[in-house]
């Protein structure tokens, strides 16, 4: 299973497999690289991301006792590939071969060295903080200063 979130990682990812393989005289493994379109907030709420992505791993599981999958993903995509595999894992023993996760949002409140480090880098703590309570549907609490739109969480001067 291909990367959920970055279709550029897809194609990298293919690249490197054709090119190891070039480079080592082998052939290259016969891979199937999927992106999943996976609902996003506000529209689709959590858990319709990771239900879009159970189903593509129920799907190309299905009636494959043989294949194996790796799941990878970057950013909303990396917190989504943790669960869909960790679950796939659960599920489907022995076909989830590896699971990576690039850049997951995992803290929310932003309060950790690296979040201090990159404060001046998109997206900001706003955003984040903003897709985060949009994807969960998160009513309260709510800080006072904390955005009510995207508009508003992705002004810089905020």
């Amino acid at each position: 299973m291909g990367a959920m979130h970055k279709e550029q990682l897809i194609n990298e990812t293919a690249d490197l497999v054709t090119t190891f393989a070039k480079e080592n005289n082998v052939a290259p493994p016969n891979v199937i690289t999927v992106s999943v379109g996976y609902g996003l907030a506000p529209e689709d709420r959590f858990p319709l991301g990771i239900m879009d992505a159970l189903s593509v791993v129920e799907y190309l599981l299905d009636g494959n006792p043989s294949r194996k999958l790796h799941v990878s993903g970057e950013s909303a995509g990396a917190n989504m590939s943790i669960v869909t595999g960790l679950e796939s894992f659960r599920k489907y023993p022995g076909h989830i071969v590896s699971i990576q996760s690039q850049c997951p949002m995992v803290n929310p409140a932003g309060d950790t060295m690296s979040f201090y480090m990159n404060q001046n880098v998109f997206p900001d703590m706003n955003w984040l903080r903003w897709c985060w309570r949009a994807y969960l549907d998160l009513k309260s609490p709510v800080p006072s200063d904390a955005p009510k739109t995207m508009e508003e969480a992705l002004r810089k001067d905020s």
